[in-house]
């Protein structure tokens, strides 16, 4: 069963809906988010279980001619569509890490968590976990970052990637879960 057209979209059980002030709140299992609108939409049901969202091609305020109304109508559907599907499903980002000595823990001090990594330097690194996002180490080399929002799930990821990229000879480093790391040849005699 398609759930969208080009303008309608279906909202899903668990999801709630507030429109408030030229924004939308989508309150669902996974948080809450919050989509300023641009269009003017409708709510509305067709029985009893289903209910649609449908947006119009009427802005909230006066455009200049150069706005593109269908332009701004996919927009603002796929961007609902990505919040529907994070909040009733949440986003999950796993990473690993692999080397001799590497080792990845969860430390709390003064009510902050941080996270402690062991990547091969002489010190420690500490990075602050977000309060929006939850992390999980249970193992020493496994991670799992997860939350309700798909970008700042991902940014978070990418950032702890990025302090110790993996290395091309050997493979060593922070990777996410499905990555493969083609590995070269080393120097011959």
């Amino acid at each position: 069963m398609k759930t969208y057209t080009k303008t309608n979209l279906r909202i899903p059980n668990k999801i709630s809906l507030i429109v408030k002030n030229k924004t939308l709140y989508c309150l669902g299992p996974h948080g809450v988010r919050v989509f300023p609108l641009k269009l003017k939409i409708l709510l509305y049901r067709k029985n009893v279980q289903d209910r649609f969202l449908k947006i119009t091609k009427f802005p909230y305020s006066c455009c200049n001619g150069q706005t593109n109304i269908k332009a701004l109508q996919g927009y603002t559907l796929g961007c609902l569509k990505e919040i529907f599907n994070s909040l009733n499903s949440g986003n999950t980002q796993k990473l690993r890490v692999v080397g001799v000595g590497f080792r990845m823990s969860l430390v709390f001090k003064d009510f902050v968590c941080l996270l402690k990594l062991k990547l091969g330097y002489s010190h420690d690194i500490y990075v602050k976990v977000p309060k929006y996002l939850k992390v999980e180490c249970p193992n020493p080399t496994l991670l799992y970052v997860s939350g309700s929002n798909k970008h700042s799930v991902q940014n978070f990821a990418s950032l702890i990637r990025s302090l110790k990229t993996p290395e091309p000879y050997k493979g060593k480093g922070i990777l996410f879960e499905n990555e493969k790391i083609i590995l070269k040849e080393g120097k011959k005699n």
